[in-house]
């Protein structure tokens, strides 16, 4: 299991993300690439009940899309840790990396 993959019980509004390796590939192989989702988004609220779809607004570009967090078994979002800690953070004097390890999103890791 990759403990960067955004899932349901672990994905809260206003977190930093990026595709996962899987939502690239879907995309690709579906030929529906949404243009402009690319680098860092942040989650806005999530589409599904049990929270297992988000919709995401992508940084660089503003264009919101929505997601797989654990809807029909598929992850698509990530937390990238490469892309994110590049990103100033809106809130600190810290990187946004540091935001999201002080979100508890990887506590166990």
């Amino acid at each position: 299991e990759d403990k960067d993959i955004c899932k349901p019980w672990r994905t809260k509004k206003g977190m930093l993300v990026a595709l996962s390796q899987e939502g690239k590939e879907f995309e690709f192989a579906h030929g529906k690439r949404v243009e402009g989702d690319a680098g860092v988004g942040v989650t806005l609220f999530p589409i599904l009940p049990d929270k297992s779809m988000w919709r995401v607004k992508w940084l660089q570009t503003g264009v919101t899309s929505s997601y797989y967090t654990g809807s029909c078994g598929r992850y698509h979002l990530s937390v990238r840790r490469e892309e994110i800690a590049a990103v100033p953070s809106s809130k600190s004097g810290r990187n946004a990396l540091a935001e999201v390890d002080a979100s508890g999103f990887n506590a166990a890791a």
